[in-house]
């Protein structure tokens, strides 16, 4: 919960994805779209 509102206070994008598929990790750090981005609305 603490990093959830560190991101939300400071802007930062959280990315939501399934972690059992090993090469979801690497894609998603390459910035290839996968699974949901959770952004603040303004």
């Amino acid at each position: 919960a603490t990093a959830v509102s560190l991101c939300m206070d400071n802007h930062i994008p959280i990315i939501v994805f399934n972690l059992s598929d090993p090469d979801n990790i690497r894609k998603a750090i390459l910035g290839q779209k996968i699974g949901t981005i959770i952004t603040q609305g303004e």
